[in-house]
């Protein structure tokens, strides 16, 4: 089992119990007019699980880690999370989640750790990592969950992430 996936397991079915004593109304309370709701900033969590589900899969057959950015802000307004059931997407997410970790825990471990020197993780990652440093899916996999725990600290002010500057 990797040690990202336990991470990723570990972090979901400790936060979920605690998103779930959270109400529908509250969960679509804004704090300014700009800022995501919660439940906003969760569908933004879902978006981000099934691109970066798609970048560990495809990172295995290629030679770099080179992957298109997204419009974050106009998938979660497309997407209309803000209308959507608060509990409903609590269960995609922990669902997205413990499926990206059954994927982690099936790729190999040579390729999870091979050095990658064409890559554009000073776009795409949450922590930026240096265009001239050669890049690893492990990177990749650890920047996803930090970016997930900065945003279940969002929703979560008493959240004590794991992985945020870990790696």
């Amino acid at each position: 089992m990797s040690s990202n996936a336990h991470i990723l397991r570990k972090i979901v079915s400790g936060t979920v119990p605690i998103l779930e004593r959270i109400n529908e109304f509250s969960s679509k309370q804004k704090t300014h007019p700009d800022k995501w709701s919660n439940i906003e900033v969760l569908g933004h969590l879902i978006d981000s699980a099934f691109i970066n589900q798609y970048r560990f899969i495809q990172s295995q057959f290629k030679d770099d880690l080179l992957f298109e950015g997204y419009d974050q802000v106009a998938c979660v307004k497309n997407q209309g999370y803000q209308s959507r059931n608060w509990f409903g997407l609590i269960q995609l997410w922990k669902d997205i989640n413990n499926y990206v970790a059954d994927s982690i825990d099936k790729i190999p471990p040579d390729i999870i750790i091979r050095n990658r020197n064409l890559h554009n993780l000073n776009e795409i990652a949450f922590q930026s990592l240096n265009k001239e440093s050669s890049a690893t899916l492990d990177y990749l996999i650890k920047d996803y969950i930090a970016h997930l725990e900065h945003h279940i600290q969002q929703i979560l002010p008493d959240y004590k992430p794991t992985m945020i500057g870990n790696y």
